[in-house]
């Protein structure tokens, strides 16, 4: 389970695409991204995005999301 942010590409952040490619090269059996824009409507293109680079499954954490290791 590899965790990572996909606000953008702007300064300090990341796409959802760079997110996949170090969950590629971490081995990461499965990929969460947190932190994208909660302004925007449909976030599952991000999912589509990360999915181009990154073979596991792709998912959308969601505010209050609880998981348990």
């Amino acid at each position: 389970m590899f965790i990572h942010e996909a606000a953008g590409e702007g300064f300090g952040h990341s796409s959802a695409r760079q997110a996949a490619e170090i969950a590629t090269e971490a081995g990461a059996k499965s990929l969460y991204l947190i932190h994208y824009e909660v302004w925007n409507t449909d976030p599952e293109p991000l999912v589509a995005e990360a999915q181009a680079v990154f073979d596991g499954p792709v998912y959308l954490s969601r505010d209050f999301d609880e998981y348990t290791f």
